[in-house]
């Protein structure tokens, strides 16, 4: 692959994509020599673009034969490593998305220590489905409470084992610790496995 080109925006109210040296580089380099990477969170497209590359989307909202999903990703590093030590004494994390007077953490480790810390972290949809609070939850051995996740479109976080995510927030309804545990270590392995920025890479680069 000779080229990537990143697509971002300059003024997300207006949409206003920036497209500096697109021209260039639609004009000499063939259609698959070029990726495209829209990680925006809305479900806009550059749509002259759908067959001038390999377009990668995120909050893909339905299936086009011109469009990739693509998703966030965790570093490897950022995985909590000392999980048999850890203790839950929380049921929810305190950082809750619902609730910005919860956003009070300024280090990384606490932050990243409260959902340790937790059987649960809340998460949900805001501007978009897909959310690096979803990764950071799983990376430290905590369940997302995803709110209805249910409502995701198909194409949309399509790296996420959703139906394993319904089943663990749905458990705590009627809370079972052992159940829980075999939940929450299938998700760990799983994010280990899958949803490194490794992984992604693999995915792009598979596809082109």
């Amino acid at each position: 692959m000779e080229r990537l080109v990143k697509i971002s925006k300059s003024n997300y109210k207006k949409q206003n994509y920036c497209q500096n040296y697109l021209e260039i580089v639609l004009n000499n380099y063939s259609q698959n020599q070029i990726i495209f990477i829209d990680g925006e969170d809305h479900c806009n497209t550059l749509k002259f673009l759908l067959n001038r590359g390999f377009y990668f989307k995120r909050e893909l909202y339905v299936e086009n034969r011109y469009l990739l999903p693509i998703h966030f990703a965790i570093p490897k590093e950022k995985f909590v490593s000392n999980i048999q030590e850890l203790e839950k004494d929380n049921f929810f994390a305190p950082c809750n998305p619902t609730d910005k007077t919860s956003y009070i953490y300024h280090a990384e480790k606490d932050y990243y220590q409260q959902y340790q810390e937790s059987f649960y972290g809340i998460t949900m949809k805001k501007a978009g489905w897909d959310c690096m609070r979803h990764y950071e939850i799983l990376t430290n051995n905590c369940i997302p409470y995803f709110i209805d996740l249910e409502s995701c479109p198909k194409q949309t976080l399509t790296n996420l084992p959703k139906e394993l995510l319904i089943e663990g927030r749905n458990l705590a309804n009627n809370f079972d610790e052992t159940k829980y545990f075999n939940i929450l270590n299938e998700l760990f392995e799983f994010t280990k496995n899958n949803l490194t920025t490794k992984k992604l890479a693999q995915y792009v680069l598979n596809h082109v």
